[in-house]
Protein backbone atom coordinates (compact mmCIF):
# COMPACT_ATOMS: atom_id res chain seq x y z
CA UNK A 1 0.00 0.00 0.00
CA UNK A 2 2.68 2.48 0.54
CA UNK A 3 4.49 1.67 -2.42
CA UNK A 4 1.13 2.09 -4.17
CA UNK A 5 1.05 5.69 -2.63
CA UNK A 6 4.48 6.36 -3.33
CA UNK A 7 3.62 6.62 -6.74
CA UNK A 8 -0.06 7.32 -6.96
CA UNK A 9 -0.40 9.95 -3.72
CA UNK A 10 -3.97 10.49 -4.68
CA UNK A 11 -4.82 6.89 -4.41
CA UNK A 12 -7.98 7.18 -1.99
CA UNK A 13 -8.28 3.62 -1.61
CA UNK A 14 -4.83 2.80 -1.09
CA UNK A 15 -4.72 5.14 1.91
CA UNK A 16 -8.23 4.20 3.50
CA UNK A 17 -6.82 0.58 3.48
CA UNK A 18 -3.53 1.72 4.89
CA UNK A 19 -5.29 3.88 7.40
CA UNK A 20 -7.35 0.62 8.51
CA UNK A 21 -4.15 -1.78 8.63
CA UNK A 22 -2.53 0.76 11.06
CA UNK A 23 -5.47 0.85 13.03
CA UNK A 24 -5.63 -3.05 13.05
CA UNK A 25 -2.06 -3.26 14.12
CA UNK A 26 -2.40 -0.65 17.00
CA UNK A 27 -0.31 2.23 15.41
CA UNK A 28 -3.14 4.58 16.50
CA UNK A 29 -0.32 7.77 16.04
CA UNK A 30 0.18 6.41 12.07
CA UNK A 31 -3.56 5.54 11.93
CA UNK A 32 -5.26 9.13 12.74
CA UNK A 33 -2.47 11.13 10.53
CA UNK A 34 -4.09 8.46 7.56
CA UNK A 35 -7.55 9.04 8.06
CA UNK A 36 -7.12 12.67 8.81
CA UNK A 37 -5.14 12.63 5.35
CA UNK A 38 -8.30 10.49 3.96
CA UNK A 39 -11.02 12.56 5.59
CA UNK A 40 -9.22 15.96 3.78
CA UNK A 41 -8.97 14.42 0.66
CA UNK A 42 -12.73 13.29 0.87
CA UNK A 43 -13.62 17.47 1.07
CA UNK A 44 -17.25 17.60 1.80
CA UNK A 45 -18.18 14.47 1.19
CA UNK A 46 -17.03 12.63 4.09
CA UNK A 47 -17.70 9.10 5.29
CA UNK A 48 -19.46 8.62 8.46
CA UNK A 49 -17.33 5.60 8.73
CA UNK A 50 -14.14 7.44 9.01
CA UNK A 51 -14.94 10.06 11.15
CA UNK A 52 -15.72 6.76 13.57
CA UNK A 53 -12.32 5.43 12.76
CA UNK A 54 -11.31 8.98 14.07
CA UNK A 55 -12.33 9.01 17.16
CA UNK A 56 -12.00 5.14 17.74
CA UNK A 57 -8.07 5.71 16.82
CA UNK A 58 -7.66 8.71 19.22
CA UNK A 59 -10.15 6.98 21.60
CA UNK A 60 -7.44 4.12 21.77
CA UNK A 61 -4.28 6.05 21.43
CA UNK A 62 -4.62 7.79 24.87
CA UNK A 63 -4.83 4.21 26.46
CA UNK A 64 -2.43 2.59 24.39
CA UNK A 65 0.80 3.04 25.34
CA UNK A 66 2.81 5.42 28.65
CA UNK A 67 4.05 8.52 26.68
CA UNK A 68 6.81 11.17 28.06
CA UNK A 69 8.03 14.56 26.60
CA UNK A 70 9.58 17.50 27.02
CA UNK A 71 11.42 20.29 25.87
CA UNK A 72 14.52 23.16 26.68
CA UNK A 73 14.68 26.89 25.22
CA UNK A 74 17.72 29.16 25.36
CA UNK A 75 16.98 32.74 24.98
CA UNK A 76 19.16 35.52 24.03
CA UNK A 77 18.01 39.54 23.58
CA UNK A 78 18.12 42.76 24.04
CA UNK A 79 15.17 44.32 26.05
CA UNK A 80 14.75 48.45 25.48
CA UNK A 81 12.33 48.82 28.49
CA UNK A 82 13.32 46.32 30.53
CA UNK A 83 11.85 47.51 33.84
CA UNK A 84 8.72 48.41 32.25
CA UNK A 85 8.92 51.91 32.94
CA UNK A 86 7.69 55.24 30.81
CA UNK A 87 9.49 56.59 28.27
CA UNK A 88 9.21 59.90 29.19
CA UNK A 89 11.15 62.03 31.97
CA UNK A 90 7.80 63.28 33.68
CA UNK A 91 4.55 62.32 34.18
CA UNK A 92 1.13 64.05 35.50
CA UNK A 93 -0.34 63.41 38.86
CA UNK A 94 -3.65 65.10 38.88
CA UNK A 95 -2.58 67.43 36.68
CA UNK A 96 1.15 68.06 38.33
CA UNK A 97 3.65 67.05 36.46
CA UNK A 98 5.99 64.76 38.35
CA UNK A 99 9.98 64.53 37.29
CA UNK A 100 10.76 60.80 37.14
CA UNK A 101 14.29 59.15 38.38
CA UNK A 102 16.84 57.64 36.11
CA UNK A 103 15.60 54.34 37.90
CA UNK A 104 11.73 55.07 37.08
CA UNK A 105 12.29 55.46 33.53
CA UNK A 106 12.60 53.12 30.84
CA UNK A 107 16.13 51.36 31.14
CA UNK A 108 17.15 49.04 28.67
CA UNK A 109 19.60 45.79 29.02
CA UNK A 110 21.09 42.55 27.65
CA UNK A 111 19.09 39.42 28.78
CA UNK A 112 19.73 35.56 28.74
CA UNK A 113 16.65 32.98 29.55
CA UNK A 114 16.20 29.26 29.72
CA UNK A 115 13.08 27.06 30.06
CA UNK A 116 12.24 23.67 30.08
CA UNK A 117 9.59 21.61 30.82
CA UNK A 118 7.83 17.86 30.61
CA UNK A 119 5.07 15.94 30.56
CA UNK A 120 3.73 12.47 30.93
CA UNK A 121 0.92 10.19 30.65
CA UNK A 122 0.14 6.58 32.32
CA UNK A 123 -2.36 4.17 31.59
CA UNK A 124 -3.21 2.92 34.40
CA UNK A 125 -6.79 0.65 33.36
CA UNK A 126 -9.29 0.65 30.88
CA UNK A 127 -9.88 4.81 30.35
CA UNK A 128 -7.99 5.63 33.26
CA UNK A 129 -4.68 7.76 32.88
CA UNK A 130 -2.62 9.15 35.34
CA UNK A 131 -1.62 12.48 33.57
CA UNK A 132 1.10 15.10 34.79
CA UNK A 133 3.72 17.66 33.71
CA UNK A 134 5.54 20.68 35.14
CA UNK A 135 7.85 23.48 33.24
CA UNK A 136 9.66 26.27 34.34
CA UNK A 137 11.53 29.38 33.44
CA UNK A 138 14.17 31.66 34.03
CA UNK A 139 15.29 35.20 32.84
CA UNK A 140 18.34 37.05 33.86
CA UNK A 141 19.43 40.56 33.14
CA UNK A 142 23.39 41.75 32.82
CA UNK A 143 22.56 44.56 34.59
CA UNK A 144 19.14 45.19 35.77
CA UNK A 145 19.00 41.98 38.02
CA UNK A 146 16.42 43.75 40.28
CA UNK A 147 14.17 42.49 37.48
CA UNK A 148 15.36 39.33 37.12
CA UNK A 149 12.15 36.22 37.19
CA UNK A 150 11.98 32.49 37.85
CA UNK A 151 8.53 31.21 37.24
CA UNK A 152 8.17 27.22 37.77
CA UNK A 153 4.62 25.03 37.84
CA UNK A 154 3.54 21.93 37.90
CA UNK A 155 0.09 19.68 37.31
CA UNK A 156 -0.88 16.19 37.84
CA UNK A 157 -4.13 14.33 38.14
CA UNK A 158 -6.39 11.70 36.29
CA UNK A 159 -8.29 11.18 33.49
CA UNK A 160 -10.96 9.07 32.74
CA UNK A 161 -12.51 8.68 29.32
CA UNK A 162 -15.92 6.92 28.61
CA UNK A 163 -17.12 6.74 24.83
CA UNK A 164 -16.83 10.05 23.54
CA UNK A 165 -16.64 11.60 27.27
CA UNK A 166 -13.61 12.30 28.91
CA UNK A 167 -13.54 13.80 32.41
CA UNK A 168 -10.13 15.06 34.13
CA UNK A 169 -9.28 15.78 37.67
CA UNK A 170 -5.70 18.02 38.12
CA UNK A 171 -4.23 19.74 40.93
CA UNK A 172 -1.92 22.09 39.83
CA UNK A 173 0.84 24.63 41.38
CA UNK A 174 2.63 27.82 39.71
CA UNK A 175 4.97 29.88 41.32
CA UNK A 176 6.76 33.51 40.57
CA UNK A 177 10.48 34.87 42.03
CA UNK A 178 11.18 38.35 41.18
CA UNK A 179 14.90 39.18 42.11
CA UNK A 180 15.46 35.92 43.92
CA UNK A 181 12.27 36.59 46.12
CA UNK A 182 9.11 34.56 46.29
CA UNK A 183 6.56 36.80 44.92
CA UNK A 184 3.18 35.47 44.25
CA UNK A 185 2.02 31.55 44.55
CA UNK A 186 -0.89 29.51 43.50
CA UNK A 187 -2.41 26.50 44.28
CA UNK A 188 -5.52 24.70 43.33
CA UNK A 189 -7.61 22.04 41.46
CA UNK A 190 -9.25 22.41 38.10
CA UNK A 191 -12.18 19.84 37.05
CA UNK A 192 -13.20 19.16 33.55
CA UNK A 193 -15.82 17.49 31.08
CA UNK A 194 -14.81 16.86 27.34
CA UNK A 195 -16.98 15.86 24.60
CA UNK A 196 -15.94 14.90 21.10
CA UNK A 197 -18.65 16.04 19.04
CA UNK A 198 -16.90 14.64 15.74
CA UNK A 199 -13.50 13.46 14.76
CA UNK A 200 -13.04 17.20 14.35
CA UNK A 201 -14.59 19.13 16.81
CA UNK A 202 -15.16 19.06 20.26
CA UNK A 203 -16.36 21.05 23.70
CA UNK A 204 -15.43 21.38 27.03
CA UNK A 205 -16.65 22.73 30.33
CA UNK A 206 -14.11 23.30 33.34
CA UNK A 207 -14.10 24.55 37.15
CA UNK A 208 -11.19 25.93 38.50
CA UNK A 209 -10.14 26.95 42.15
CA UNK A 210 -6.98 28.86 43.11
CA UNK A 211 -5.49 29.75 46.24
CA UNK A 212 -3.29 32.91 45.51
CA UNK A 213 -0.96 34.33 47.76
CA UNK A 214 1.39 37.13 47.97
CA UNK A 215 4.69 36.51 49.93
CA UNK A 216 5.04 39.83 52.29
CA UNK A 217 1.48 40.97 50.94
CA UNK A 218 -1.23 39.06 52.86
CA UNK A 219 -3.46 42.01 52.03
CA UNK A 220 -3.34 40.78 48.73
CA UNK A 221 -4.07 37.20 48.86
CA UNK A 222 -7.21 35.61 47.66
CA UNK A 223 -9.60 32.98 46.47
CA UNK A 224 -10.22 32.71 42.84
CA UNK A 225 -12.93 30.47 40.74
CA UNK A 226 -13.24 29.75 37.05
CA UNK A 227 -16.20 28.95 35.32
CA UNK A 228 -15.60 27.86 31.11
CA UNK A 229 -16.05 26.43 28.01
CA UNK A 230 -14.48 25.98 24.85
CA UNK A 231 -15.44 24.93 21.54
CA UNK A 232 -12.37 23.31 19.10
CA UNK A 233 -12.81 22.44 15.44
CA UNK A 234 -9.87 20.93 13.67
CA UNK A 235 -9.38 22.65 10.69
CA UNK A 236 -6.29 20.60 8.90
CA UNK A 237 -3.27 18.90 10.07
CA UNK A 238 -1.88 21.89 10.93
CA UNK A 239 -4.41 24.25 12.36
CA UNK A 240 -6.92 24.42 14.53
CA UNK A 241 -9.79 27.23 15.54
CA UNK A 242 -10.89 27.74 18.91
CA UNK A 243 -13.94 29.83 20.80
CA UNK A 244 -13.70 29.84 24.69
CA UNK A 245 -15.53 32.11 27.40
CA UNK A 246 -15.52 32.31 30.73
CA UNK A 247 -16.70 34.00 34.39
CA UNK A 248 -14.32 34.80 36.93
CA UNK A 249 -14.18 35.87 40.69
CA UNK A 250 -11.21 36.57 43.07
CA UNK A 251 -12.15 37.55 46.81
CA UNK A 252 -10.22 38.33 49.61
CA UNK A 253 -9.00 35.31 51.05
CA UNK A 254 -11.11 34.55 54.69
CA UNK A 255 -8.91 33.51 57.54
CA UNK A 256 -10.13 31.73 60.17
CA UNK A 257 -8.84 32.73 63.89
CA UNK A 258 -9.02 31.35 66.86
CA UNK A 259 -8.59 32.34 70.28
CA UNK A 260 -8.51 31.06 74.02
CA UNK A 261 -7.29 31.59 77.31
Amino acid sequence: LERVLQGNPGHRQARYDLARAFFASGDYTAATQAFEAVRKQDGQNVDPLIDDYLLRARQSGRNARPSLSGFGELRIGYDTNANAGPQRDSVDMIGVPVVLTAAQRASDDAFAGLAAGVKGRLPLTEGLTLLGEGAGSLRIHRQENQFDFATYGARAGLELARGRHVFSLLGHYAGLNVDDRAYRAMAGVTGQWQFEWDAVSRVATYLQYSDVSYDHQSSRDADRWMLGSRFVRRLNADWQASVEGYWARAGRKRQLRLSGL
